[in-house]
């Protein structure tokens, strides 16, 4: 399934996966399962834990495709779900090689080295200062953050998939970018307050 699939394509392999085709499947899991394992492992933060998880939600759907719903966005549709499919593992007190999955997902927001020019001398002082910055943001600033950046989702559907109204994803995004443009420009040192 290509990058750049449009939503009208979206539809129609996903009535094609609700209707029983297995090839729709298929394309479904290649396209979205790295997606959704990025976002699940920002939670959850075991690799083992996360694709056992990933590998029952898509199990999950599997059993229920012919109770899902019609979508414009399967992207959209999948993270919403797997979103709550996450949660209520979590709630069910879910144990994975005898450690239960804390119920106080921490969603971890970090920059690759790949964020940052070869020709910045300061690569590793400036990401180390984004590290700290990051962690004062609250779990919410960090996955809106998240979502809206390095996802590319729009306010509403940020708002739809972290189940909060549409103007406090405006203003979760808004306040962490607030956020990271008074720390950096201080130039000081972090503290929270």
């Amino acid at each position: 399934m290509p990058q750049n699939l449009n939503h009208e394509n979206e539809s129609r392999i996903w009535d094609a996966f609700r209707h029983g085709e297995h090839g729709a499947l298929e394309l479904i899991y290649r396209q979205y399962s790295v997606i959704l394992y990025r976002y699940g492992f920002r939670f959850v933060g075991n690799p083992a834990m996360l694709e056992d998880i990933l590998q029952d939600f898509f199990l999950y759907l599997i059993d229920h495709r012919y109770n899902l719903g019609k979508t414009t966005s399967v992207r959209y549709y999948l993270l919403k779900s797997f979103r709550r499919f996450l949660f209520r593992k979590v709630k069910s007190g879910l144990r994975y090689k005898g450690t239960p999955l804390t119920d106080d997902l921490n969603f971890t927001l970090e920059f690759s080295m790949e964020t940052f020019s070869d020709k910045q001398e300061d690569q590793k002082e400036k990401r180390e200062k984004l590290r700290e910055a990051l962690g004062l943001l609250t779990r919410q600033q960090r996955e809106a953050i998240y979502l809206r950046f390095y996802v590319g989702l729009d306010y509403q559907e940020i708002a739809e998939i972290m189940e909060i109204k549409y103007q406090s994803s405006r203003t979760l995004v808004y306040l962490a970018i607030k956020s990271l443009r008074e720390i950096f420009s201080s130039g000081g040192h972090l503290s929270k307050t």
